[in-house]
């Protein structure tokens, strides 16, 4: 095996011979409580009821848990019907570059197969967002037109090599079998945005889930997945080195992950502060310019298409900075209504998107990704100026949200699909999962949702 895969296995096996540290536990529970929330939101979505339907024509007595069902389905399956539902609002964790919580779903599921603990559970995240982590902060992935499911395939393997029991020659055949699919096209996330956005990390997740449970049958890959000839390096990325902790204790990924306060894209969350706090200083109706400067990777992805001007889309239109301030300018508020067709393409609210600017300030692109950085100055009819600024909106990894934040995320996205006691069992088992013994409860629990087929 290359020296990559070793890193990657050698930390897997590291931490899964760990005790993890306070700090890492809370952090990882807060993690799975709002993956959780994002799936109940999701679990009606057309794309999670097409996953889940295509999940149940793979029942098995053995398999892993599918959110809002009480069968078992194929890891894989399970994999990508959970992601699906958690990822389908693009109200899940993000951290730059990619959502390490697209592989929560196999996590999950799978735990329920093998009978895994939380402790367990937790430790399995910890890998799982830590190789993610490490592959962008270090893979050249987007600039080449690869999506970030290039990091989500081996360490969805090696988490599920934890949960599997893999020892380190089948852990080394997991994430070799995981990279053969690696690569995934960034084109799901260009121009008119479509479905598949919000499917293209859970089918990543998908991949690296088949790959873990094949390695524990003894399927054998590949010996230099990344580094070899025709490998990764030479095919796809060119070379990179990952860097990975040599103690538990220093574990970052997880803390530095953000949670989404609003149901939208990370680098358009600082717009919703902005315009709640401008429409208190002046009627938007006498708007007449707003510029917004910021770092140059929230300009690519919240404004530097055509398609973010004029969204057709939910897709589109949780990804337009435009949209979303204009929106929140008008209502004072944005949720989940707001992205219903009708109002994605409502004609009224074009004249507000046309009066926005969005231009890049060399000065705090460098802060990017580190910190997220936006200033907004807004210009009335009357020629007065106002101006906000925000870094690091909340929900950042530097502006955490708290416990009770993250709890009534989860039971506004519970109202209507489950009932208020079921949501508060839900919730104590949550914050409890480090002491419980498996996750049968949080998937009975789920089972009594109320889905759509």
């Amino acid at each position: 095996m290359d020296q990559t895969t070793e890193a990657i296995v050698n930390f897997a096996l590291m931490t899964g011979r760990a005790d993890l540290p306070p700090g890492l536990v809370h952090s990882a529970k807060q993690k799975v409580v709002d993956a959780v929330a994002c799936a109940l939101g999701g679990l009606n979505s057309p794309p999670a009821r097409i996953a889940r339907r295509v999940a149940l024509t793979a029942t098995s007595t053995r398999g892993a848990g599918l959110f809002g069902s009480q069968h078992r389905v194929s890891h894989d399956q399970a994999a990508f019907a959970n992601g699906v539902a958690i990822r389908q609002l693009d109200y899940n964790d993000t951290y730059p570059g990619g959502h390490p919580s697209d592989l929560m779903g196999a996590v999950l599921g799978s735990a329920a197969a093998t009978g895994a603990d939380g402790p367990a559970v937790l430790r399995s995240l910890v890998i799982g967002y830590e190789i993610f982590g490490a592959f962008v902060d270090a893979a050249p992935m987007g600039q080449r037109g690869w999506d970030s499911g290039l990091a989500l395939g081996p360490a969805c393997a090696a988490a599920l090599g934890h949960l599997f029991r893999l020892r380190a020659e089948s852990m080394r055949h997991a994430v070799s079998l995981s990279v053969m699919d690696a690569p995934a096209l960034r084109q799901s996330r260009a121009g008119e945005l479509s479905m598949w956005k919000g499917c293209a990390g859970p089918n990543s997740a998908r991949n690296g889930a088949i790959a873990a449970q094949l390695a524990a049958e003894g399927m054998t890959a590949p010996g230099q997945p990344f580094e070899g000839k025709h490998a990764l390096f030479e095919a796809a990325t060119g070379p990179f080195s990952l860097t990975f902790p040599t103690r538990i204790e220093d574990a970052q990924r997880v803390q530095g992950t953000s949670l989404k306060y609003f149901p939208l894209d990370f680098n358009a969350q600082a717009s919703v502060w902005a315009a709640k706090e401008l429409r208190t200083k002046f009627d938007p109706a006498d708007l007449s310019d707003l510029l917004v400067t910021t770092y140059q990777h929230a300009k690519n992805e919240s404004a530097g298409t055509p398609q973010k001007w004029d969204p057709q889309t939910r897709e589109t239109a949780d990804h337009s900075l435009p949209y979303v301030m204009a929106t929140t300018l008008r209502e004072g508020f944005i949720d989940l209504r707001h992205f219903e067709l009708d109002r994605v393409r409502d004609p009224a609210l074009r004249p507000i998107m046309n009066k926005i600017r969005v231009e890049v300030d060399p000065s705090v692109t460098p802060r990017w990704p580190k910190e997220s950085v936006l200033h907004f100055t807004a210009t009335t009819t009357s020629g007065e100026r106002f101006e906000v600024h925000v870094e690091n909106p909340r929900g950042h990894s530097r502006n955490p949200m708290s416990d009770d934040e993250i709890s009534d995320k989860l039971r506004t996205m519970a109202d209507g699909v489950l009932p208020s006691s079921e949501t508060e069992a839900l919730l104590a088992w949550l914050w409890q999962i480090d002491r419980s013994s498996s996750v049968d409860e949080l998937f009975r629990l789920l089972a009594t949702a109320k889905v759509e087929n």
